[in-house]
């Protein structure tokens, strides 16, 4: 398998491609898997994917096409965002906004369809120009592209209480999302696999017609908490085929439930386990902004380092950020997590250690391999050294995908489909070997399985 990804943020993706693959080898034939690319446009990013085993590490994916291209898709949708803007009656605005969005799909299919995508691009880890995809040559016949995990950005598509609800017309995501699925549906040879990520309110549909005459796709809405995690994040992952390959079983809630689904058994207080020299660090970073002297960060009570709002909201067992979500109680399980949120927790029977929860503790509520004994550690080590500031993981941790969700996806794609060999000659030689093993079983009527077993212990 030879796995890329986009909007590859911490590199969630890559790692539940090796989760499953791991998986997958060790109830078949061993393989290998190979991480081609990762793309994203945060440099805090960027530098945790050159840590991993990706190949390359791209910037930007409008860097696929031309930037004069990418300008006139730009200019032609923010002119139908100003064109809404102005009509200020919201049921007129909202059908607008419909239909201003599929002249925005349409102009972007002519456009970019009729522009191939550059064959390279900048790599930040190899510090030069590097193919932007797989080539023929690395794909052999036995060899599948996956391209996975990919979560464009959702709040175009997220409630008016969060998002701006503009759908195609948002003048930033909507030319960055085109850019990344025509830059596939032109790649020769394009992936075998597309998995995408996104809210439940994303607008699959459209997407659908705009990849229906190469690709199947399928969709579905699921939430960490359908894989027996304690969190409550649901999202819509569409999974896109190729329409040469045969699949075995749909894509649907049916398979998920009888192949993923499992029951919560647990509370989100198994995400708490920050050890001691994580909150000491995080104290000493609260008494610096609080003007207090760090050397005695120990000494101080979590309330005293709190801000006014923060405090407002510290009695609550477990309470989100009041202008973004409602209190929830952390003894049930995490609330869908957000760009801005913060969570508080109460131990009632000792006060004094009532804190703010951690950010590395809202990243692990994305099932991020964290707080692992070592050598298992080294995620860990690579987030902890990357020098991010608090306020960008906890960003992350709101925008990222759960590993969890991402690997069960993947698995169903890798063993729901039938991948064949794209070498006509190797498939007349499969259908051979297939013909043979149905022939001998036809001349010994009599197998293995028809002889009774002779008597003995079980």
């Amino acid at each position: 398998m030879v796995f890329t990804s986009t909007f590859s943020g911490l590199g969630t993706a890559e790692m539940a491609a090796t989760m499953a693959h791991r998986e997958m080898t060790s109830f078949f034939r061993p393989s290998s898997v190979t991480h081609y690319s990762a793309c994203d446009s945060e440099v805090s990013c960027q530098s945790i994917l050159c840590k991993m085993d990706c190949c390359h590490v791209f910037r930007d994916v409008k860097e696929c096409f031309d930037s004069t291209v990418m300008q006139l898709l730009t200019e032609y949708v923010q002119e139908r965002h100003k064109e809404v803007q102005q009509i200020k009656d919201k049921v007129s605005r909202k059908a607008r906004i419909l239909t201003a969005g599929k002249e925005v799909c349409r102009f972007a299919a002519d456009l970019l369809s009729s522009h191939p995508p550059q064959e390279t691009a900048y790599c930040v880890k190899c510090n030069k120009m590097c193919k932007r995809f797989p080539c023929k040559k690395m794909l052999d016949s036995y060899s599948i592209w996956v391209e996975g995990g990919s979560g464009s950005p959702c709040y175009p598509w997220t409630p008016a209480a969060y998002g701006s609800q503009l759908r195609w017309l948002h003048p930033e995501v909507s030319p960055v999302y085109f850019a990344w699925l025509f830059s596939l549906l032109n790649a020769e040879p394009s992936p075998d696999a597309i998995l995408h990520e996104n809210v439940s309110g994303f607008d699959w549909e459209s997407m659908k017609e705009l990849v229906g005459s190469k690709y199947t796709l399928e969709t579905i809405v699921v939430s960490p908490e359908d894989c027996g995690l304690p969190v409550a994040r649901p999202r819509r992952f569409t999974v896109m085929l190729l329409k040469q390959h045969q699949k075995m079983m749909p894509f649907d809630r049916d398979l998920w439930t009888a192949a993923c689904f499992a029951s919560v058994q647990c509370d989100a207080s198994v995400f708490l386990n920050a050890d001691e020299e994580v909150l000491r660090k995080e104290k000493e970073r609260l008494s610096v902004k609080k003007f207090l002297p760090a050397q005695d960060a120990h000494r101080w009570s979590w309330n005293t380092l709190l801000t006014g709002r923060e405090n407002r909201t510290w009695f609550n067992n477990t309470s989100q950020n009041l202008e973004y979500q409602p209190r929830l109680s952390l003894e049930l399980r995490s609330p869908t997590l957000m760009t801005s949120t913060k969570l508080f927790v109460d131990y009632l029977d000792s006060p004094y250690d009532a804190r703010p929860v951690h950010a590395l503790e809202l990243l692990a509520m994305q099932a991020l391999p964290l707080f692992l004994p070592p050598p298992n550690d080294w995620y860990q080590k690579i987030i902890l050294n990357s020098g991010l500031a608090d306020r960008s993981l906890r960003k992350m941790a709101g925008n990222g995908m759960n590993l969890w969700v991402v690997g069960q996806c993947l698995l169903l794609i890798l063993g729901t489909v039938a991948w064949e060999p794209k070498r006509p000659n190797l498939k007349r030689k499969l259908a051979m070997l297939m013909h043979d093993a149905e022939q001998s079983e036809t001349d010994n009527p009599c197998s293995d399985s028809d002889v009774e077993p002779e008597a003995g212990p079980i």
